[in-house]
């Protein structure tokens, strides 16, 4: 049953287990509840003596035997009703699994680490609980006496119609593991608090909504989870598969929707429609692009174009202070050599001065005294100081 201990492993849920992020709890599953109805449901041994012919006969010894399976039976299923089984995968882009067990793509997936020591808690040598181990499929159904139910073959044996699981589990023995039950309804649950360092990574569903996304990150934000590898699914355009784009990938679709939106925007401005999608919102168009370069920046949180074209999709859609704010934060990282950096201080003058803060926007437009566009905002500014106008907004 040894098989080398893969570098991740990887749990797909649906969209509200969120909780096990959020209260850094995990369920482990008694084999009842699962799918598969031959979980730790050997084929039970009955052994006869031959005295035992002698001394009964045929007919007497039958219904012993019956008496006794069903005894062995009743014993079989109390012992699976006190085991409890976290079921890990070794891939995160199987298909079925997304659809099956992830809410068909609308949920998530938690990477975790499987060297962490709360993998590894076995209480002796022999122990066959409380640590991982890979799942064997074969077409042969284990067999055991009831007095040898729990075996390695026994517990980590499935059909090998399972097979696309590539399952590893940690099963443990409930009397013997501190955990929580609580009942919802008729269920019950086993909950096991796990260390937060031993989730490694979250990935998003391709169908995840937006809100369920934000929810997540949000969690991650914690300061308990600073270490988590954030990335999200996407079907691929040309197979039948799932990927995992890194930064580039969103800031590219960021950056064309950006344009995309200040292009439906202008022709609205000019009593026109676009003529390929006139239905289009801008508005929805420049916050889908703050949440591709969120992604982005999930990536990469230094990148100054990351920070420059989200500053820009905030400010198109009035939401200055955040334009500012990211405008701040990419000047505390861009070298003042940088085209870049000059684009920045400019952009910022420019909300200072619709926000009619116009010390901080002269501020910024002194530090490129040699950029021409600066100077004429600079005059802008003195002329609305020195008549106390109205900044435009």
């Amino acid at each position: 049953m040894a098989g080398a201990l893969p570098s991740k492993l990887y749990k797909y849920v649906p969209a509200e287990r969120i909780d096990i992020l959020r209260n850094a709890c995990v369920r482990f599953t008694p084999p009842a509840v699962f799918n598969d109805p031959f979980e730790l449901r050997p084929a039970l041994l009955q052994i006869a003596m031959a005295s035992d012919y002698e001394r009964l006969g045929d007919v007497e010894l039958e219904h012993q035997l019956a008496e006794r399976f069903a005894a062995d039976h009743r014993h079989s299923e109390s012992l699976r009703s006190e085991i409890g089984v976290l079921s890990l995968t070794e891939r995160p882009d199987n298909l079925l699994m997304w659809s099956h067990y992830a809410d068909h793509h609308r949920g998530f997936l938690l990477e975790f680490d499987p060297a962490h020591p709360f993998f590894h808690q076995r209480q002796t040598d022999d122990d066959e609980f409380h640590h991982l181990r890979k799942v064997r499929y074969a077409a042969g159904r284990p067999s055991t006496l009831i007095d040898s139910f729990v075996n390695a073959e026994t517990l980590l044996t499935k059909s090998p119609q399972w097979r696309y699981e590539r399952e590893w589990r940690m099963l443990v023995h409930f009397p013997r593991f501190a955990h929580c039950l609580i009942r919802k309804g008729a269920r019950k649950l086993h909950l096991v608090s796990i260390p937060h360092g031993c989730i490694t990574g979250v990935i998003c569903g391709a169908r995840m909504s937006e809100a369920g996304k934000a929810k997540l990150e949000q969690i991650a934000a914690d300061s308990c989870y600073s270490h988590l590898k954030f990335r999200y699914a996407e079907l691929d355009t040309g197979s039948y598969k799932v990927v995992f784009p890194k930064a580039r990938y969103y800031f590219d679709r960021a950056n064309t929707l950006i344009h995309r939106a200040a292009h439906l925007r202008l022709a609205q401005s000019q009593n026109r429609s676009a003529k390929d999608r006139p239905d289009e919102n801008p508005r929805k168009l420049f916050q889908s692009a703050i949440a591709d370069l969120n992604r982005a920046l999930r990536f990469s949180p230094s990148s100054v174009p990351y920070l420059f074209y989200r500053a820009s999709a905030y400010r198109l859609l009035g939401r200055l202070e955040e334009a500012i704010s990211d405008c701040s934060r990419a000047l505390e990282i861009s070298p003042k050599s940088k085209v870049q950096y000059r684009e920045l201080h400019r952009m910022r003058a420019q909300l200072y001065i619709r926000l009619g803060r116009l010390d901080e926007a002269e501020r910024d437009l002194n530090r490129i005294p040699d950029d021409e566009e600066a100077i004429y905002l600079l005059e802008g500014v003195r002329f609305l100081r020195t008549h106390q106008a109205e900044p435009v907004r």
